[in-house]
C-alpha cells in the first residue's frame, strides 16, 4: 500500500477531510512508521550495497540510504570474509599508526558518512558488501505518472518516454503492470533501475511512482491503526480508540514475531559461512 493511499484511508475513516486533520494524519503516520522501524532492527527494512576495492584505498562511502551499518564482508578468491567493527576512535587511530596493506581487510570503522577498512586493501576488484539498516524518511511526496514506460520481462532497466525522473525518486516504487518495484537508481530523466526483475513486458504503458508503506504485505495498516487510535483518543471516543489500539498492538506484536523467525533463519545461515579473518592473518604484507 502506498503512503497516500493510507492517508486517504485515514481521512475516510475519520470522516474529517479538513486540511488540519489531513496534516495531523500525515504527521501521526510518519511518526508511527519511524517509531516502529527504529524500535526494532527489522530485517525487512535492511538493505545491502556493494563497492569494489581499490588498491591502497582505505575509505569508502556509505550507501546513500544507510542509517546504520550492520555488517560488512569482503569476497576474496571466492571466499567471504566478515570484518570486525572497531567502535573506538582511539583504538582505530592506534591501529592505523603504521600503514599496513593486505589482500583481506580484517576490520572496519564507521567515520561519519564513510567506512574505513584495515588493513588497507592491496588488491583491486574484490567485492565489498555493506549490510545496513535503511534510513527512515518522512513520506508524503506526490505520486508521479508523467509519460509512458517500456521494459522487458526479466530486465531491471526501465525506459521512459516523456518522463522527467530525478534522483529523489530512488527508494520509491514504480508500478509496472500490477506490481510495484523498488527504484534503486535513476540514470537519467528517462532511465531507471529497479531492485528485481520485471515480471511483465510493456511498451508505451502507463505507470505510477509512489512512496510505499515500508512494512511487509499484510502489515501495512499497523501505522493506520495507530493513527486512528490517536485520532479517536483526541476526540475522547474511548470505544473506537480502544478498538484501534488493540488492532495496532496485535499487528505490531505479529510483525515482531514474524521478524524474529526471519532473523533466526538468517543467523543460522550466516553461522555456517562465517570466517573469522582475525584468526587467519597470513595475508598481511
Amino acid at each position: 500500500k502506498t503512503f497516500l493511499q493510507q492517508l486517504s484511508d485515514y481521512e475516510r475513516i475519520t470522516k474529517d477531510n479538513s486540511a488540519d486533520n489531513i496534516a495531523l494524519g500525515r504527521i501521526w503516520l510518519n511518526q508511527l512508521i519511524r517509531k516502529i522501524l527504529t524500535a526494532t532492527g527489522f530485517t525487512f527494512h535492511r538493505g545491502e550495497a556493494t563497492e569494489l576495492t581499490v588498491i591502497n584505498k582505505q575509505t569508502y562511502p556509505q550507501p546513500f540510504n544507510c542509517w546504520r551499518i550492520i555488517d560488512i564482508k569482503v569476497r576474496v578468491g571466492g571466499t567471504d570474509y566478515y570484518l570486525k567493527e572497531i567502535k573506538n576512535w582511539q583504538t582505530w587511530t592506534a591501529l592505523n599508526r603504521t600503514t599496513i596493506t593486505s589482500t583481506i581487510p580484517r576490520n572496519y570503522f564507521v567515520n561519519n558518512d564513510t567506512i574505513e577498512l584495515y588493513p588497507i586493501p592491496s588488491l583491486a576488484g574484490n567485492i565489498i558488501t555493506f549490510y545496513f539498516q535503511k534510513r527512515i524518511i518522512d513520506l508524503g511526496a506526490a505520486d508521479y505518472s508523467v509519460g509512458t514506460i517500456a521494459v522487458i520481462a526479466g530486465a531491471t532497466t526501465v525506459a521512459g518516454t516523456g518522463t522527467v525522473w530525478t534522483s529523489a525518486m530512488v527508494g520509491r516504487s514504480i508500478r509496472i503492470g500490477g506490481w510495484f518495484y523498488e527504484i534503486t537508481a535513476v540514470a537519467s530523466t528517462t532511465a531507471l533501475t529497479i531492485a528485481r526483475e520485471s515480471a511483465d513486458t510493456v511498451s508505451g504503458a502507463t505507470y505510477v511512482i509512489s512512496e510505499m508503506i515500508p512494512f511487509p504485505d499484510g502489515f501495512t495498516d499497523i501505522s493506520l491503526f495507530g493513527a486512528l487510535m490517536l485520532y479517536f483518543q483526541s476526540k475522547e471516543n474511548s470505544t473506537q480508540a480502544q478498538q484501534y489500539k488493540q488492532l495496532y498492538e496485535e499487528g505490531l506484536d505479529n510483525l515482531i514475531r514474524r521478524d524474529d523467525k526471519t532473523e533466526n533463519r538468517i543467523i543460522e545461515k550466516d553461522e555456517q559461512i562465517l570466517i573469522d579473518i582475525n584468526k587467519f592473518p597470513g595475508n598481511i604484507i
